[in-house]
C-alpha cells in the first residue's frame, strides 16, 4: 500500500481527463483525497455514475465544477458528500443565489472561479470557502492573463485560499506557490502518466503536440478558450471562419461573447470521450505531459516531484533572493541590481532611455536592429557606467 504523502497546508488537486470514467489516474494519488471532476464536459449519465463511484470509494476533499446554477441542478441528487464546489464567475449574482444556500445547508463548500479582484471581493461576500483562478494557459473557458500576472493581483486582495489551474509545469506552480497560492490543479501535465486512461491513439497525439498546437478562441471577448489547435486543421479553420463571422456579424460584445461560447461547447463538450475528435481541451503546458511521463512514469512519482521543486525553489529564494541588490548576477553584470532591460524595437533605442535604466542600477540594451544605419546611435556620446556600454548592444 502507498503511504500517504504530506505536503503541508499547499494542494495538489489532480484533474480527471474530462469525459472519461475511468478514476485510475485519481485514484493512483493518496494525498488526503484531492481531486476534481470537471461537470461541464461530458454527458450526464457518465458523469453521474462516476460520481456515484466517487462517492462509494472516498467523498473527501474532492472537487467538483459544476459552473452554475444549472449544472448543480442537474446533478445536485448525485453529488458526492462533503465535496468542494466550483461555481464560475457568471454565477456571481443574485439569481443563483439559492443555489450557494443549498450547497451549504447540504453541507458542502463552495468556491468561485474568478478573474479579477473585484470578482474575488464579491466571491467573499456571497460565502466562498476557496478562490479558482485559470490562467490564460489552462484547457477551456481562461483568462486573458497568464496564471503568474492573475495570482499577483488577486492573492494579495483576499484572505481565501486561491487555487491555480493553469496547466503549469513545476517551477511555474512552485512560483505561484511563492505568491501565496493554496495548490494547484494539475490536468494536461498528467494526461500521459501510466494511470492515464486515454487510449493509445490519443496518447500518440498528445505526445506530439507542441506549445504552438495550443489555441484560443475568442480574442477580444470577455470568454476565450483553450484547445489543441493547429492552423492547418480543417475543424480548426472552420472553427475560425465560424468566429470571425460572429465577431463581424455581431455588434453586441455579450451576445457575441455567448455565440463563442456556444461555439466551444459544440467542438469540446465530449472531452477526450469522442474518438478522432481533432480538437481536444488540452493547456498550454501539454508538452509536459510527455516529458513528465517519461522521466517519473506514475502520478504519485509525478507530484512527487512537483513538491520536491516547489519546496527546493522556496527555500533558494529564502536562502538568497535571486533580486537582491548586490547578488551574484548583479555582480558579473557589474550593476547594482540583478535586472536587465530587454530591448524593444522603437522604444529602447534612445540614449536617454539606455542611460535612465543605467542609472537605477539595472543593465540596458538597445534594439538597433530595425535601424538604417546613419540612424545608428555613437554610444560613445551615452554617458553612462564604462562596465555597462559593451553590452548595450542587441
Amino acid at each position: 500500500m502507498q503511504q500517504e504523502q504530506s505536503y503541508g497546508h499547499f494542494r495538489w488537486i489532480i484533474g480527471q481527463p474530462i469525459g472519461l470514467s475511468d478514476q485510475n489516474i485519481l485514484n493512483a494519488f493518496t494525498h488526503e483525497g484531492d481531486r476534481l471532476v470537471d461537470l461541464r464536459y461530458g454527458d450526464q449519465e457518465s458523469n453521474q455514475r462516476l460520481l456515484e463511484q466517487l462517492e462509494a470509494r472516498d467523498s473527501s476533499r474532492v472537487y467538483l465544477w459544476v459552473d452554475s446554477s444549472e449544472c448543480f441542478a442537474k446533478y445536485r441528487d448525485h453529488l458526492v458528500p462533503q465535496a468542494c464546489l466550483i461555481f464560475g464567475s457568471t454565477s456571481l449574482g443574485e439569481k443563483a443565489r439559492d443555489s450557494f444556500e443549498e450547497a451549504s445547508l447540504k453541507g458542502y463548500k463552495f468556491g468561485f472561479e474568478v478573474s479579477s479582484a473585484d470578482q474575488a471581493r464579491l466571491a467573499s461576500k456571497y460565502g466562498a470557502s476557496f478562490l479558482i483562478i485559470s490562467g490564460n494557459e489552462a484547457y477551456g473557458s481562461v483568462s486573458d492573463k497568464t496564471s503568474l500576472i492573475l495570482s499577483q493581483e488577486i492573492i494579495p486582495s483576499t484572505l481565501l485560499p486561491v487555487i491555480v489551474r493553469g496547466s503549469l509545469g513545476p517551477y511555474a506552480a512552485a512560483a505561484v506557490s511563492a505568491l501565496g497560492a493554496a495548490g494547484v490543479i494539475l490536468d494536461t501535465p498528467l494526461l500521459l502518466a501510466e494511470e492515464s486512461p486515454l487510449d493509445d491513439a490519443l496518447r500518440k497525439r498528445i505526445e506530439n503536440l507542441s506549445p504552438t498546437d495550443s489555441l484560443t478562441l475568442g480574442y477580444g471577448l470577455s470568454k476565450r478558450f483553450r484547445m489543441s489547435g493547429q492552423p492547418g486543421l480543417k475543424s480548426w479553420k472552420a472553427m475560425k471562419e465560424k468566429e470571425l463571422a460572429i465577431l463581424t456579424e455581431e455588434s453586441d460584445a455579450e451576445l457575441a461573447s455567448q455565440a463563442v461560447v456556444s461555439l466551444y461547447w459544440e467542438h469540446c463538450q465530449n472531452g477526450f470521450s469522442e474518438a478522432g475528435a481533432e480538437l481536444l481541451p488540452v493547456g498550454q503546458g501539454v508538452p509536459y505531459a510527455a516529458k513528465l511521463a517519461r522521466r517519473f512514469g506514475s502520478v504519485l512519482k509525478i507530484i512527487e516531484h512537483y513538491e520536491s521543486v516547489r519546496k527546493k525553489s522556496i527555500s533558494s529564494i529564502k536562502e538568497a533572493f535571486p533580486f537582491a541588490e548586490g547578488s551574484p548576477l548583479a555582480q558579473s553584470h557589474q550593476t547594482r541590481y540583478p535586472i536587465v532591460q530587454g530591448p524593444m524595437s522603437n522604444v529602447t533605442e534612445r540614449a536617454s532611455f539606455a542611460k535612465a535604466v543605467s542609472d537605477k542600477g539595472a543593465l540596458p540594451f538597445m534594439a538597433l536592429s530595425t535601424l538604417a544605419s546613419d540612424k545608428v546611435i555613437d554610444l560613445s556620446l551615452i554617458h553612462i557606467s564604462e562596465p555597462t556600454r559593451p553590452r548595450l548592444i542587441s
